[in-house]
């Protein structure tokens, strides 16, 4: 739903157990990067289960640009 993309074409092929290397990259384009372009407002609703160091620096969160 992020990218539009199957989880193994973006890097993740099993689930993301806490302090796992594995997560979505920073250099993928998101649909919540698109929309905006088209005139529409997103906003980041649920859990957040795109990388295995949440509230660390070594992976992407939710709120980096």
């Amino acid at each position: 739903m992020m990218t539009g993309l199957t989880p193994t074409r973006v890097g993740v092929w099993n689930w993301i157990p806490f302090f796992s290397p594995m997560h979505v990259p920073q250099s993928e384009i998101t649909i919540a990067t698109l929309l905006p372009n088209a005139g529409y407002q997103t906003c980041a609703v649920g859990k957040w289960h795109l990388n295995g160091y949440f509230n660390l620096p070594e992976q992407p969160q939710p709120w980096d640009l």
